[in-house]
């Protein structure tokens, strides 16, 4: 289950992204560092989450952060539209 106080890593996107929205049981992402310049991302709450462990490039500390591993699609528009035009709603 997705928590909206937690930053993901998903696969094939880069940098982090946050929840900004929900509705049901889908979530908007955001991401953390290009916010609107880029596309949000729709995600099914149940989905598979596995923690990876990635190392820090200015550090070389490594870190465990939990990654998304699929999204129903890519949006630039809020949550409902998005999922309406996936089919879901």
């Amino acid at each position: 289950m997705l928590k909206k106080e937690i930053e993901y890593k998903v696969n094939g996107y880069y940098n982090r992204w946050g929840i900004i929205d929900t509705y049901k049981n889908y979530s908007l992402l955001e991401n953390t560092s290009w916010g609107d310049e880029t596309c949000y991302l729709v995600v099914d709450n149940n989905v598979e989450i596995v923690n990876k462990e990635y190392t820090k490039k200015a550090t070389g500390e490594k870190v465990v952060i939990p990654t998304i591993t699929t999204i129903i699609c890519e949006t630039f528009d809020g949550i409902i539209t998005a999922l309406e035009d996936e089919g879901i709603l």
